[in-house]
């Protein structure tokens, strides 16, 4: 029998580790809570995936990147209890030449459970 409100606690330890790693800006701590080939769906730009991308993507993220939050809203597990979603806000403030921006928009992102650990398999943001 699946334990869904102990299996949610750790999913949020998950998202607590990526907003700690996202703050340190440690590009190999957030590839730690990746599947092998997970997505990530930018706005305008083209898809990521897998670690190689994944890895590419934050370190260019990180070069401008001043801080960001995530605030989940939402969080379900599937019946199966392998796989979760959780879905949320974001707000962060990144370096550009004329000063710093800020972007706040929507996520949504699928986890899935690999060697009983839970892993993030794709992330999709809305501005």
């Amino acid at each position: 029998m699946i334990d869904f409100p102990a299996e949610k606690g750790k999913i949020q330890q998950v998202v607590l580790r990526l907003m700690d790693a996202q703050e340190r800006k440690d590009v190999e701590a957030v590839l730690a809570l990746i599947t092998e080939d997970a997505l990530m769906l930018r706005p305008k730009q083209p898809l990521i995936r897998g670690r190689d991308d994944w890895r590419q993507d934050y370190e260019r993220y990180f070069r401008t990147s001043i801080s960001e939050m995530i605030t989940p809203l939402k969080r379900e597990i599937a019946a199966g209890g392998d796989m979760a979603w959780e879905y949320g806000e974001y707000h962060g403030t990144s370096e550009s030449p004329a000063g710093p921006v800020s972007s706040e928009g929507k996520y949504l992102c699928v986890l899935a459970k690999v060697n009983e650990e839970w892993r993030i398999a794709a992330v999709s943001l809305s501005p």
